[in-house]
């Protein structure tokens, strides 16, 4: 098989942001292997129907890391996937809801501050690697919960464009998607 390099990258300009603004969680299920799937150029159109589940941040509460990650001898390439939340907040309630994440393998679906939504663990589904309630010790000691969830896959798709203020927003670019 060959592996060509087809094209360059130019240095764009200087006026993106960082962080995630909100995900989406869905219980796992396979969305890049199911037959009801629609992908293009690592771009999902088409989904089967699924209900997601918001969550929502505050400025520099949420972080995405992709790493590229290539063993020469076994000939392998593979996106890790690196999914960091910040919740406000210490309560039991909280404890409860995120630890149904940390007993699940769920899928997410993730829009970052640049209005690009990324699939993650579309495939394999995410594994919570880290989950740290606080009360904090100090008046202005962050107060809440700190998570970790890793996802491993091929690739790393996006799930259309996202447009504000469009009907359905932000799955306006794919169907399949209820916001419960």
């Amino acid at each position: 098989m060959s592996c060509l390099i087809t094209a360059g990258y130019a240095a764009d300009c200087s006026n993106a942001v960082g962080g995630i603004k909100e995900i989406y969680i869905s219980d796992y299920y396979d969305v890049i292997g199911d037959a009801g799937t629609t992908m293009t150029s690592n771009n999902i159109t088409v989904v089967p129907a699924t209900t997601v589940y918001p969550y929502v941040f505050r400025p520099e509460n949420a972080g995405l890391d992709i790493a590229v990650s290539t063993d020469a001898t076994n000939g392998v390439t593979f996106d890790e996937q690196t999914l960091t939340l910040r919740f406000n907040n210490f309560t039991l309630a909280a404890l409860d809801l995120f630890r149904q994440i940390a007993y699940a393998r769920p899928i997410v679906f993730a829009l970052d501050r640049q209005e690009q939504m990324w699939l993650l663990g579309g495939r394999n589904g995410m594994q919570v690697q880290d989950m740290r309630g606080s009360a904090g010790k100090m008046f202005a000691d962050g107060n809440g919960f700190d998570i970790t969830l890793i996802g491993r896959e091929k690739t790393t798709p996006t799930v259309g464009t996202p447009v504000p203020g469009a009907a359905n927003y932000p799955f306006d670019a794919v169907t399949g998607i209820t916001v419960g």
